[in-house]
């Protein structure tokens, strides 16, 4: 086998220690790689998102909840639905042709995104977290839509971003109180 030189790379060698997944709250300029129509075991629906920085960092799962488990409109959801559409310049999407199906107007889209994380303990008490999606903004002026609809400067990410901390949602686990089962035998 025979192996070819190595040959420097400066972006290569400043990558060295740096995730390939975005781990931060903050404000990023994405291209939405894949956007899927979802329904959850519960019945909640949501247009799910996977995206990347243009230094290459992505996110997955990054759920827009547009309908409730009880089939009601969630506003929170459909609100950032609506706001991603306005700052990519959509009038309209379409629904699935089947469960889980692209939604094909989203995806290749450039958007800017604050992200914000949220700390949470799993089921067998390990901690992850996920990020969610607080303000979609225009990738090229930073303005958010209503700054852009008002004819109004860019502030809104930056001042937004001045105070945005991780949100944490971890949950401490029960203690082991002994029992007499517990006991150590003499």
């Amino acid at each position: 086998m025979t192996l070819n030189p190595f040959i420097y790379n400066p972006q290569q060698a400043l990558a060295a220690g740096q995730s390939g997944f975005i781990t931060d709250s903050g404000s990023y300029v994405v291209t939405i790689t894949d956007a899927r129509f979802r329904v959850q075991p519960s019945g909640a629906k949501s247009i799910e998102l996977s995206i990347e920085t243009e230094e290459g960092r992505k996110a997955q799962y990054l759920h827009l909840y547009h309908e409730k488990k009880d089939g009601t409109a969630n506003p929170y959801g459909l609100h950032l639905i609506h706001a991603l559409m306005g700052c990519m310049g959509m009038r309209q999407l379409h629904p699935p042709t089947h469960p889980g199906g692209p939604v094909s107007e989203f995806i290749g889209k450039k958007v800017g995104l604050m992200l914000q994380k949220t700390l949470k303990t799993r089921a067998d008490g390990k901690e992850t977290y996920r990020l969610e999606i607080v303000l979609p903004f225009f990738a090229q002026t930073r303005q958010t839509l209503r700054e852009k609809l008002d004819g109004q400067t860019a502030r809104d990410v930056d001042n937004r971003l001045a105070s945005l901390k991780d949100k944490d949602e971890r949950t401490l686990l029960p203690l082991h109180t002994p029992s007499f089962n517990d006991a150590i035998p003499f």
